[in-house]
């Protein structure tokens, strides 16, 4: 499987990226770059509730994604999101978080 790139866009202005990747059919993993410039100004967290959804709606059962232990603004917007941490490991010296996206019956 190929992962697959999607531009995040506001107002005709490139603000960062989304990816998938290790697609299975049910599960996907993704992962999202804001430009620097642009963060903490909630587009990140758009990016990923309008992706989840659409994957969901897709028939994935499990969202989940790997995230640098050190970056904790993206892990505390991960857990808003509704990801739970299940397990880390390291990497080149460098610890890396698994985090699962746990959906929430409406």
């Amino acid at each position: 499987f190929k992962p697959e790139w999607f531009i995040i866009e506001v107002k005709d202005k490139k603000v960062g990226y989304m990816r998938t990747s290790d697609d299975t059919g049910s599960s996907i993993c993704i992962g999202c770059d804001i430009h620097k410039e642009n963060r903490r100004k909630g587009y990140a967290y758009t990016a990923y509730t309008n992706m989840i959804e659409k994957l969901y709606l897709n028939g994935y059962s499990v969202i989940w994604l790997k995230v640098f232990n050190k970056n904790i603004p993206a892990i505390k917007l991960y857990e808003k999101l509704g990801f739970i941490e299940i397990g880390s490991e390291i990497k080149r010296d460098l610890k890396y978080s698994t985090m699962v996206h746990v959906r929430l019956e409406r």
